[in-house]
């Protein structure tokens, strides 16, 4: 089970911005499947509180780590106000200096049927390419804008591959973002790919 689950960090605009926002570029499907259950934006603690549930209620499905701590990807039933239930993937991550879990993300699970080619393009690890830009308040940690082009480390598969999430350092090593992006959002690195340096603040 995902330590001190119970006392696990989930923010507000996490929820109401993005986890329940269909506007939000990423979140909107996500967004889209909650609603339908009965979640709303006005009482987001009832989802908090739900994927709190989960995470205290089922096994560590997977780990990976990453400079900034270790990922944990826990799945199960998440009991909806109307009544239903639905099968959810929710990542959690534990900072490299210990701390409660803090909420990164959910999916419900009819997300993870892909198509193997994609699965099997881009793996735990791989560097990758962004193709579309991603804003610095879309973060899920640091503030630098990315553009397309940029090239990030895979730290988490999400969704059996529907979506990722990534790092990205500068040439010294330090980690300036990461972010997560749906599957559509990057590419693999190609043979004809070169490198191109810029500067960020």
């Amino acid at each position: 089970m995902l330590k001190n689950a119970e006392h696990a960090v989930i923010d507000r605009a996490k929820m109401t911005d993005y986890l329940l926002c269909r506007s939000h570029p990423t979140g909107g499907p996500k967004a889209a499947f909650f609603l339908r259950f009965g979640f709303t934006v006005e009482r987001w603690e009832v989802l908090a509180s739900a994927l709190r549930v989960v995470a205290m209620s089922n096994p560590i499905r997977s780990s990976a780590k990453s400079m900034h701590g270790t990922n944990y990807t826990v799945e199960g039933l998440i009991q909806c106000p109307d009544g239903r239930t639905a099968r959810i993937r929710t990542v959690w991550q534990i900072a490299a200096d210990g701390g409660f879990p803090r909420f990164i993300s959910a999916y419900p699970q009819r997300a993870l049927q892909v198509r193997e080619s994609i699965m099997a393009a881009i793996r735990e690890f791989e560097r990758v390419v962004l193709t579309t830009d991603v804003a610095g308040d879309k973060l899920v940690d640091g503030d630098v804008g990315l553009v397309a082009g940029d090239v990030g480390v895979v730290v988490d598969i999400l969704g059996g591959g529907t979506a990722y999430i990534l790092e990205f350092m500068a040439l010294d090593g330090n980690t300036v973002a990461v972010t997560e992006v749906e599957a559509s959002q990057v590419r693999p690195i190609g043979p004809r790919d070169l490198q191109h340096v810029r500067q960020v603040a």
